[in-house]
């Protein structure tokens, strides 16, 4: 049974169980099978790894942890503004050097911003899978866009998955319900769950 989590050096997480004896998360079988749905390792194309080398060694560990697939999921908002033809570039030159064993494939995390409306508007966006795209929003304010992009991707039968929802301090459980009600899905980030975000 797990109970709390918490930072541990090199292994990154160290799992404490019902009995107070730690395992670091290479023993613990935790991330068995994993799939990471977002992840910012494509290198060089936001804020995320800076080179490939730095993308390689993270992926190294990830293998040796038990994840079995990982999305590439890089920034695109106003300031970043990657479009789905440098990704796919940029992702198709990586993954041909990738010698590893975890499935690899690329959507992005899609700031709810004006660029946002002017992609959705004319359907130029990765996807995670099949109409689910992955959003975010501002941490401290919710964008105007907000509702309204979640209504269109709703009407239009696609699946808003919402990126890290607990780092939003503004929103309220009445906000959480009604984005669920809508059919809006939820990614936690693990870092998370150990305390690292909220």
């Amino acid at each position: 049974m797990l109970r709390y989590f918490c930072i541990n050096g090199k292994d990154n997480i160290e799992m404490l169980g019902f009995f107070s004896r730690k395992t670091t998360i290479l023993d613990s079988g935790l991330l068995q099978g994993f799939t990471d749905h977002h992840s910012h390792l494509l290198p060089s194309v936001d804020d995320g790894m800076r080179s490939k080398e730095e993308t390689l060694e993270a992926l190294d560990y990830m293998e040796r942890v038990g994840v079995k697939e990982v999305w590439f999921t890089p920034h695109v908002m106003e300031d970043v503004a990657n479009t789905p033809l440098l990704l796919s570039q940029c992702f198709s030159s990586f993954k041909n050097d990738y010698k590893g064993g975890i499935k690899l494939n690329l959507a992005a995390e899609n700031m709810i911003d004006n660029l946002l409306v002017e992609r959705w508007t004319k359907r130029e966006m990765l996807e995670l899978s099949p109409k689910h795209y992955l959003v975010e929003t501002s941490y401290f304010r919710a964008s105007h866009e907000l509702k309204g992009v979640i209504g269109e991707m709703v009407n239009a039968d696609c699946v808003p998955v919402l990126a890290h929802p607990e780092r939003y301090r503004y929103m309220t459980d009445d906000d959480y319900h009604y984005y669920k009600s809508l059919g809006v899905m939820f990614q936690l980030n693990l870092g998370s769950i150990v305390g690292l975000y909220s």
